[in-house]
């Protein structure tokens, strides 16, 4: 993976993080949005632990490694489940904060690159780590490696706090700006 592709993958938390404070500029819409962007953001809570529960106790990195090829649990439809989900809980949110407005949209596309760019860093990778098992990827047996549900939830503690932590500013701006009767 060349240098700009590792500072993006490294700092991957970095850029969400600015691209939510660009939203958080922005004055909150009503909340016509809310029974799209709900249920889009359960979609996600569930596709994110189920995925981390298919890759073990794996931690969170700065740096791209793999002891082992996950292709079990959503990893046997999708290759990048997580970046799925990370998608949903940010369209979520910027459905959330600005609603069905125009205003969304360029967040959305931002998104999507951003996210289409960490996949193809981690294709490029994988490739070169599994070769041909990443090449056939469909075909391999279940992980040994899974764990719980319930473990793959306390795993991912962090996302669930900075997930918190968004929602909570989001619908502090929404009663300060008087959007929620």
């Amino acid at each position: 993976m060349n240098t700009p592709m590792k500072i993006l993958y490294r700092y991957r938390g970095v850029v969400l993080g600015i691209l939510g404070a660009v939203l958080f500029a922005f004055p909150p819409g009503s909340l016509e949005a809310l029974p799209i962007a709900l249920p889009l953001f359960t979609l996600s809570l569930l596709l994110r632990v189920w995925a981390r529960s298919h890759i073990g106790s794996h931690t969170r990195g700065s740096t791209h490694e793999a002891d082992y090829l996950v292709t079990s649990g959503p990893y046997r439809w999708m290759r990048h489940p997580l970046y799925v989900s990370n998608t949903g809980f940010a369209f979520s949110l910027v459905l959330f904060h600005l609603g069905l407005t125009w205003m969304a949209l360029p967040f959305m596309l931002a998104v999507v690159a951003f996210e289409i760019l960490l996949a193809q860093a981690e294709n490029v990778f994988l490739k070169k780590k599994f070769g041909e098992e990443w090449d056939g990827w469909k075909n391999l047996e279940p992980n040994p490696y899974r764990i719980s549900l319930f473990k793959a939830f306390c795993n991912d503690v962090s996302t669930w706090w900075w997930l918190l932590f968004c929602n909570l500013i989001l619908l502090v701006l929404k009663l300060v700006v008087g959007k929620i009767p």
